[in-house]
């Protein structure tokens, strides 16, 4: 059973991602903290991969549309969506 960690900040959020292994399958601790809120969230390695997938289908987009992903789980439903901001495509 072992643990690893990546910590990560973007503005005025950081973000830390617990790599939890055991005996049966490899779980995700997910956490989110702001300056007034705290998210956490547990997750298998499957939604893990479904993740990164929506990740770099998302970075490697460069149009102005819309995308969202989805995935279902047993018991949850895990979304994904990049929207394009049309006010700063103004502004430049």
């Amino acid at each position: 059973m072992g643990e690893s960690r990546i910590y990560f900040a973007v503005g005025f959020k950081s973000y830390d991602i617990t790599k939890i292994t055991s005996r049966s399958d490899t779980w995700f601790e997910w956490v989110e903290r702001s300056r007034k809120l705290m998210g956490r969230l547990t997750f298998n390695r499957k939604t893990m991969e479904w993740i990164v997938f929506a990740l770099r289908e998302a970075s490697t987009d460069n149009g102005t549309h819309t995308r969202r992903w989805k995935m279902n789980e047993q018991f949850a439903d895990f979304f994904c969506s990049r929207k394009h901001n049309r006010l700063a495509d103004s502004l430049v």
